[in-house]
C-alpha cells in the first residue's frame, strides 16, 4: 500500500502534502506494536483489521478529496483480498475500523473498539471532565 500510494498519490500544487516516506511506513507497524501480541496471535483477522486502521490512520486521514479517498479504499480492499486471501466483507463488519487505548481500563491497552456507541460517550466524557476542568471549554460535536 506504502508503494501504492508512493506511485499514485503524486503532490500537486493543492495537495503537497501528499509527501509519503519511510517515516510514514514506520508508524504503520507502531500503531501495530502497541496491541497486544497474545489478542493478535489469537485471531488472524483482528490482526488484518489492525492493520488496515494503521494504513488509513496513516495514508487516508492526509487524503483531501473524494476521488483519492475512494482510491484508497478501493486499494486497500483489493491488497487485503490479494495478501491475506480475505474478502473485506468478510473481515470488516462495520463501517468504520477502529483502535484505540483509552476505552479499556487495563493501561496501555490498544485494542479494537467493537461498539461505536460507547465510544461516542467515552469521548464525550472526556469533553465533559476536560470542560469542567478549564476555563476555556471546547463546545465539540461527536459524529
Amino acid at each position: 500500500l506504502y508503494h501504492k500510494a508512493l506511485a499514485e498519490l503524486l503532490p500537486t500544487p493543492s495537495k503537497s502534502h501528499y509527501t509519503f516516506n519511510l517515516r510514514d511506513f514506520a508508524r504503520i507497524f507502531q500503531g501495530i506494536m502497541m496491541a497486544d501480541s497474545k489478542k493478535l496471535a489469537e485471531d488472524s483477522d483482528v490482526f488484518i483489521r489492525l492493520w488496515a486502521h494503521e494504513c488509513t490512520r496513516i495514508f487516508r486521514d492526509r487524503l483531501t478529496d473524494q476521488q483519492d479517498r475512494e482510491w484508497f479504499d478501493r486499494a486497500l480492499i483489493s491488497l487485503t483480498s490479494a495478501h491475506f486471501q480475505k474478502p473485506w466483507g468478510d473481515l470488516v463488519k462495520t463501517d468504520r475500523i477502529f483502535f484505540n487505548d483509552f476505552m479499556s481500563s487495563q493501561a496501555n491497552s490498544y485494542a479494537e473498539v467493537e461498539d461505536q456507541v460507547k465510544l461516542r460517550k467515552t469521548i464525550e466524557s472526556f469533553l465533559e471532565d476536560y470542560n469542567a476542568q478549564t476555563n476555556k471549554p471546547m463546545n465539540l460535536v461527536m459524529f
